[in-house]
């Protein structure tokens, strides 16, 4: 996989490797500005939450994607957080 230096990206899964990968990315330069993830919290290890945290990225669990907006580039993207019951 390639990563484009300069070029914000987000994150969808929330689970340890996806966090690792994260951060992973974050040390090659590249700004995380979110992770959505369906599932809850307690999913992924804190200590790596924590550390993602520590470096302002947005971690939106019980969330999902509704909509990606942008013709050539993304400009934006539209979450919903899941109801107590994990639906939408």
């Amino acid at each position: 996989y390639k990563i484009l230096r300069g070029a914000p990206a987000v994150i969808l899964g929330g689970a340890d490797h996806a966090l690792h990968g994260a951060l992973r990315l974050i040390a090659a330069g590249t700004k995380i500005n979110a992770i959505i993830d369906v599932h809850p919290r307690s999913i992924a290890d804190p200590t790596l939450i924590a550390r993602l945290e520590a470096r302002g990225v947005e971690l939106l669990y019980e969330h999902r994607v509704v909509e990606i907006q942008g013709a050539d580039d993304v400009d934006a993207i539209i979450v919903e957080k899941l109801d107590k019951g994990g639906q939408w």
